[in-house]
């Protein structure tokens, strides 16, 4: 596989994953635009992040941490930033 790159983006990248993937990374922007409640940095942000940044990282898991990072970080949206 490592002399192939069209066979592994073939094999990592496939279509309906693809845009199920691009629909839920879509609404967690829009969540993350709208978001108007709450502290404007949730206190332990620092320590949660370095815990979502040691995890592993794979393809299903992607949507899950990316949502974790949005809880743990700044709100710029707030209305008191």
């Amino acid at each position: 596989m490592a002399g192939d790159p069209e066979r592994l983006i073939r094999e990592l990248w496939h279509p309906a994953t693809t845009r199920r993937l691009a629909r839920e990374l879509a609404g967690l922007a829009a969540d993350t635009l709208l978001l108007r409640r709450g502290p404007v940095r949730p206190p332990g942000s620092a320590a949660r992040a370095r815990r979502i940044v040691a995890e592993a990282a794979t393809p299903a898991s992607v949507v899950r941490l990316a949502r974790q990072i949005q809880q743990a970080s700044l709100k710029v949206s707030h209305p008191r930033f």
